[in-house]
């Protein structure tokens, strides 16, 4: 097999992996800005997983090696999945290092609990403060859904 199929192989199994991830993490949409960070949305995830299982293919395998075999194809989707998942943890970070003085002029965020899950995130691995952040958001959502419902019942 020609190194040059084997290459574009390989950037369509990471992008395929990116591309999982963006599902897998609730990120299928495009490339936008929420205040100063940058969200990448599925083409970024796309884009990073093709690269980082095209550079560890390259890493790991001989130059000489030519042949391929469908367990490469699945290391590369795995490969994309995975690099996908530091880049929406790292998204995830930034969006909630910014989230405290927000949420700070917020009464939902006053409380005990929202306390550690922001200091998970800001002290946390990546993937701990990922699961932080998206457990602050079911919180935050879930809080705002007993507020207003409160709210309607008081009317």
């Amino acid at each position: 097999m020609q190194i040059s199929v084997i290459t574009l192989l390989v950037l369509a199994c990471g992008a395929l992996g990116g591309l999982a991830n963006a599902l897998l993490a609730g990120d299928l949409h495009l490339p936008h800005r929420e205040g100063r960070v940058y969200c990448p949305g599925w083409i970024g995830n796309s884009v990073v997983g093709a690269v980082a299982a095209l550079v560890l293919s390259v890493l790991y395998r001989p130059v000489a090696h030519v042949s391929f075999t469908i367990a490469e194809l699945v290391g590369a989707v795995v490969i994309g999945i995975g690099a996908g998942r530091i880049l929406s943890g790292e998204v995830a970070k930034k969006k909630a290092e910014k989230t405290p003085a927000r949420a700070s002029r917020d009464p939902i965020a006053l409380d005990a609990e929202m306390d550690a899950l922001l200091d998970t995130v800001s002290n946390g691995s990546t993937f701990e403060s990922l699961r932080a952040a998206r457990q602050l958001e079911r919180l935050t959502r879930k809080r705002r859904f007993e507020r207003e419902l409160a709210e309607a019942q008081e009317k």
